[in-house]
């Protein structure tokens, strides 16, 4: 059974409409065309297809094309797939540069999310849009890899000084001709702690991106990021993830659950793909081992796994632009427990002194400049319309 909050708010588990979509453009035979039947019935084509959907049209053109019935939608559906093969076809030559200037630098990259997705699972670019592309570095090698896209012309889009974002964060954006770069160094965010990289390193596979050699997650570890990844909220309906966990496990790539549990409890993420399986097995007929399904089931989660868990479903793993000084301190508690190591809950919050110390310390300008401003915000009158 679903936690009540997600059933509520919709995130990230679809409500109806969105899951008859999906259902439309991963089933197959009779599954597919009732799905299809009830989106379509259920929703006005013209005026209620916002943007998420739209992202999902491609892969629906493309699976109900086989099917043996028309329907009047379906010229727009094959226009829709076309513009997204052209959009996707000019996004991967405007990343090519990209790719080649930090292999130039001898800086090991592994491509995250959409571009290894559309490569090695949907095989096929026009099925997987994508707006920006994720890169993961070695944690040793970000600041050569931020500075070689700054020296390139990229900037920063952070209001931040960079030292603030390398000790705080785990990953920057970096922006240049409406091509935006999410350059990671560690590949979660929902995690306690950032010791584990190694581990996707030491797995990854090799993969080839417009004649640049890189790499990619294995299956296992594709699935893991692509399940905790999309299982948070997200002000566009994130259900995308679906489509992309579907997607890989009915490929032909072999997923070692044993490995994925091992993930699971090593990052602290049980909550996200307890409940993300839980939906596919039961929505989309996902064939899970059923030791992994009892480990499943008698989850519950340590109190500060409850608390990740349920920030991740209410605001996604951070505020991306606090306003307030409530939401900055929310913010850095948030990321300060997915950080810690302790394992009591009661070290954890007296560790968070450490954490603000630390953080005082290594950018001391940058930070009272803002916690006051933020501090006397509060008190600032607003202004009457």
């Amino acid at each position: 059974m679903l936690p009540s909050e997600i059933a509520q708010s919709g995130f990230p588990i679809p409500g109806l409409h969105h899951q008859n979509l999906l259902k439309a453009a991963l089933l197959n035979g009779a599954d597919m065309q009732k799905a299809y039947s009830l989106w379509r019935d259920n929703v006005d084509f013209e005026n209620e297809v916002e943007s998420a959907s739209i992202r999902l049209l491609p892969l629906l053109y493309n699976n109900i094309s086989k099917a043996p019935f028309g329907d009047e939608i379906f010229a727009r559906l094959k226009g829709i797939y076309r513009k997204r093969w052209s959009e996707g076809n000019i996004f991967f030559y405007k990343i090519k540069p990209v790719l080649q200037l930090l292999s130039s630098k001898e800086i090991k990259l592994i491509v995250l999310k959409g571009v290894p997705l559309a490569i090695q699972y949907y095989k096929n670019i026009a099925l997987r849009p994508m707006a920006d592309i994720d890169l993961l570095v070695l944690k040793e090698q970000r600041e050569l890899a931020i500075h070689a896209l700054v020296e390139d012309g990229f900037t920063i889009k952070e209001q931040a000084p960079l030292a603030f974002l390398l000790r705080t964060f785990r990953s920057v954006t970096l922006v240049k001709d409406h091509l935006e770069i999410d350059l990671h160094w560690s590949p979660l965010l929902e995690s306690f702690g950032i010791q584990s990289e190694r581990l996707f390193w030491e797995e990854a596979v090799p993969i080839e991106v417009m004649g640049v050699k890189v790499a990619a997650f294995c299956p296992t570890d594709q699935l893991f990021h692509t399940l905790v990844h999309g299982f948070r909220y997200n002000p566009e309906p994130p259900i995308r993830w679906i489509a992309d966990a579907v997607t890989i496990l009915r490929s032909e790539a072999h997923v070692d659950w044993s490995r994925l549990w091992s993930l699971t409890e090593r990052h602290k993420v049980n909550l996200q793909v307890k409940h993300a399986l839980l939906y596919l097995e039961k929505e989309f007929q996902i064939e899970i081992p059923k030791g992994i399904v009892r480990l499943l089931h008698n989850y519950k989660g340590k109190r500060a796994e409850r608390i990740l868990y349920k920030n991740a479903l209410n605001t996604g793993w951070q505020f991306e632009h606090p306003e307030t000084f409530s939401q900055t301190v929310s913010m850095h508690y948030f990321i300060h427990l997915r950080q810690s190591t302790q394992k009591s809950f009661f070290m954890q919050n007296l560790s968070f002194v450490r954490y603000t110390s630390y953080l005082i310390k290594s950018t001391p300008a940058y930070f009272f400049k803002r916690t006051f401003n933020l501090f006397f915000k509060m008190f600032k009158p607003k202004s009457l319309d």
